[in-house]
């Protein structure tokens, strides 16, 4: 789960869901729905009167390699991340912004503080041009828009018309050792979608 390491004592302590939404008008890639988790207190969420964090990550990969993240819920504020259906095939930015404004309208949130990391860029910018849901800051992380904004490197290794595996999801991830960075990518890679 925690990228190999041992689950944080702090961990033990949080609210969490996990869930699933169909959304509206989606492709056939994505009937299965979006999956989704969200860690963190809706009540002291409420009573402090802040948003949740939405985590937009790399098309095709699980949620799982952002957990790190959940940790931002110690702040108050919930953490949600979204597996999008569908995966990297999942219809382009549009209906992958669509799906995280059903993923937010299942879970009644106004408004969020969008955090997107490499790919998911596009698919976080057309989210808050969308506008079905109120933005409250947007923070990207490692932003690129397509494979060809990579160094050559790594451009090399992905090929955009294909799904993304362990192998392109490893150059896609910058860590800090290559081990963590295939441990992450195998776990993340490894674990079934929720039925």
């Amino acid at each position: 789960a925690w990228c190999g390491a041992a689950v944080p004592q702090w961990a033990y302590f949080l609210a969490w869901d996990e869930g699933s939404v169909q959304p509206q008008g989606s492709s056939a890639a994505a009937a299965s729905g979006v999956d989704y988790r969200i860690v963190g207190d809706a009540k002291t969420e409420k009573k402090d009167k802040l948003s949740p964090v939405l985590l937009v990550g790399l098309p095709g990969a699980r949620y799982e390699y952002m957990e790190n993240l959940e940790a931002l819920s110690v702040s108050g504020r919930r953490v949600i991340e979204v597996n999008f259906g569908g995966g990297v095939e999942g219809g382009g930015a549009a209906e992958r912004a669509a799906q995280l404004a059903s993923v937010c309208a299942a879970l009644k949130v106004p408004s969020v503080h969008v955090v997107a990391h490499g790919l998911g860029y596009s698919t976080a910018m057309q989210f808050v041009q969308d506008g079905a849901v109120g933005v409250k800051s947007l923070s990207l992380i490692s932003p690129y828009s397509a494979p060809s904004d990579l160094k050559l490197t790594a451009a090399a290794a992905v090929d955009p018309d294909k799904p993304i595996n362990a192998n392109t999801l490893a150059t896609l991830l910058p860590t800090g050792s290559a081990t963590a960075r295939q441990t992450c990518v195998a776990e993340s890679l490894a674990s079934p979608s929720p039925a």
